[in-house]
């Protein structure tokens, strides 16, 4: 668990609690496990620390006692431009994947999800997992 203390002014202080990205993936896989969805895609932007959150999934899925079955690994830049959106939508239409995990900031899952919906993989009994949310994209969660 990960725990931030910041000064808010004179006398004043905010904690923020958080969990690791391991934390997140351990959970992730708990999930999937439960609901014995064992086949799904690593979805990542070029958002700091992704390959740190590809190699533990590989690690886990590795080591687990579950059968996982990770179908790919696509990584991409995931900001809005002609050249991108094409790329992105041939890339998702080769998904087959019920579950998604999913690695970039609040506003690159915003065009992901769009760009999703654009070839008809959202809606169809998917599901998404997680993402480190809209922090500072020049320093990775750990």
């Amino acid at each position: 668990m990960l725990l931030f203390l910041f000064r808010q002014g004179e006398g004043s202080n905010f904690l923020q609690l958080g969990s690791s990205i391991e934390q997140q993936i351990n959970g992730m896989f708990k999930v999937m496990e439960e609901y014995n969805w064992d086949s799904f895609v690593v979805i990542t932007s070029l958002y700091p620390g992704y390959e740190t959150y590809v190699d533990y999934i590989k690690s886990f899925k590795d080591t687990s006692y579950f059968i996982w079955e990770l179908q790919d690994v696509l990584t991409f830049d995931m900001s809005a431009d002609g050249m991108n959106d094409i790329r992105a939508r041939r890339l998702l239409q080769q998904i087959d994947a019920q579950v998604l995990l999913v690695y970039c900031s609040h506003e690159e899952a915003q065009y992901l999800f769009t760009m999703a919906a654009e070839v008809g993989l959202v809606g169809r009994a998917t599901s998404g997992l997680s993402q480190p949310g809209s922090g500072e994209p020049r320093h990775p969660p750990t």
